[in-house]
C-alpha cells in the first residue's frame, strides 16, 4: 500500500515537473522585434536589396542588425544616412533612420590613416587628392586597408567612413580604421598522427612565433601542405584566437611517399659452378626524420 502511495507521488511530482517545463519553453523564450521606419522611404525600399531580420531571440540583436543595415546604406552609396532616433521597450525596437539620395561619387579625406599604412595599402592617392571617386572604389579603398592590416596583425580591423560633408553640391567623408588587438603567433597545434616536426612545419608555413599575424600567411597553408609530398592535410586548419595570442591547428597523417625498388636476377655460374644471384636496389627515403629531407641510395 505504501509502495503504491509512493508510486503515485512520484508520478504527480514527473506530471507537475512537466508542465513546469513547458510552461518555461513556452513563456520563458520572448521574442523581440524590429521596424525601421524612414520619412523618406517607403516600406518597399527595405524588401529587396535592403531587407533586414525582423524577429530575434537576444534583446541586443535587434540594435545591432539596425547597425548592419545602416552600415550597409552607407557603403552602397547612401552616404548621407543617418539613424535620428531608436525607441525600444521590452519586445520592440523601432529605428527612425533617414536614407536620403544615393550617390555616385564622394571625396575621401583622411580622418585618423597613418603614412605607412596609406603607402602600404596603396590608398595614399585616394586619400589625399581631393579628388571624386566612385563609390565602387571606395569599397576596394576600404577593402585594401583591412587586408594590409590583417598582414599586419590586425586581423578584427575594421574601417568606416564618417564625418560627412556636403560642399555645392559634392559629398565628403573622413576614413578612420579601427585596428583592435594586436594578434601574435602563440603556436601550432598539430592533430593527427605523423612524423613531420612542429620546428620544420613553423619554418616551412612562415608561422614565426611572437611575431604579427599574418592573414595572407594562414591562407596559403592548404595549398603549402599539398605541396609537400610525406604529409598531408586531414581537413582545413583552423586558428584560435586568446589573449592576443593566435593558435594554428593543424590536422595532419603522413603520406606513403618513399620508394623501395628491389631487382634480382640469375646467372649462370661459369666453369660448372652453380647460379648466381645477382640484384640491384634503389631507396628514396622522403623525410624520415620528419624535417623535409630527402635520400636516393
Amino acid at each position: 500500500m505504501y509502495s503504491r502511495y509512493l508510486s503515485q507521488l512520484k508520478m504527480r511530482f514527473t506530471l507537475i515537473a512537466s508542465l513546469l517545463l513547458l510552461l518555461t519553453l513556452c513563456f520563458g523564450q520572448r521574442n523581440y522585434s524590429l521596424q525601421v521606419i524612414s520619412p523618406d522611404k517607403p516600406k518597399e525600399f527595405f524588401v529587396k536589396k535592403f531587407s533586414y531580420r525582423v524577429q530575434f531571440k537576444d534583446s541586443l540583436q535587434p540594435i545591432k542588425e539596425g547597425k548592419e543595415l545602416f552600415e550597409k546604406l552607407r557603403s552602397f552609396g547612401y552616404v548621407a544616412a543617418s539613424i535620428d532616433s531608436v525607441v525600444a521597450d521590452s519586445a520592440h525596437t523601432h529605428i527612425y533612420m533617414y536614407v536620403g539620395e544615393k550617390l555616385d561619387n564622394i571625396i575621401l579625406t583622411n580622418g585618423n590613416l597613418d603614412g605607412s599604412l596609406m603607402n602600404n595599402s596603396g590608398v595614399k592617392h585616394q586619400v589625399t587628392s581631393g579628388k571624386k571617386i566612385s563609390i565602387a572604389d571606395v569599397e576596394v579603398v576600404k577593402a585594401r586597408i583591412i587586408r594590409d592590416c590583417e598582414n599586419s596583425g590586425y586581423p578584427f580591423a575594421s574601417v568606416r567612413l564618417d564625418s560627412f560633408e556636403s560642399n555645392d553640391g559634392s559629398y565628403s567623408a573622413k576614413v578612420f580604421v579601427e585596428k583592435n588587438e594586436l594578434i601574435q603567433y602563440d603556436s601550432i597545434n598539430i592533430v593527427g598522427k605523423t612524423k613531420a616536426k612542429r620546428a620544420f612545419l613553423k619554418n616551412y608555413l612562415g608561422i614565426k612565433l611572437n611575431k604579427p599575424y599574418n592573414e595572407a600567411n594562414v591562407k596559403r597553408i592548404t595549398q603549402r601542405l599539398n605541396e609537400l609530398q610525406f604529409v598531408e592535410a586531414m581537413q582545413p586548419n583552423t586558428v584560435e584566437f586568446r589573449n592576443g595570442k593566435a593558435q594554428v591547428n593543424l590536422y595532419l597523417k603522413d603520406k606513403k611517399a618513399s620508394q623501395f625498388d628491389l631487382l634480382i636476377g640469375l646467372l649462370p655460374g661459369s666453369s660448372g659452378r652453380k647460379l648466381l644471384v645477382t640484384g640491384e636496389a634503389r631507396i628514396y627515403l622522403i623525410s624520415p626524420f620528419g624535417m623535409g629531407e630527402e635520400f636516393y641510395l
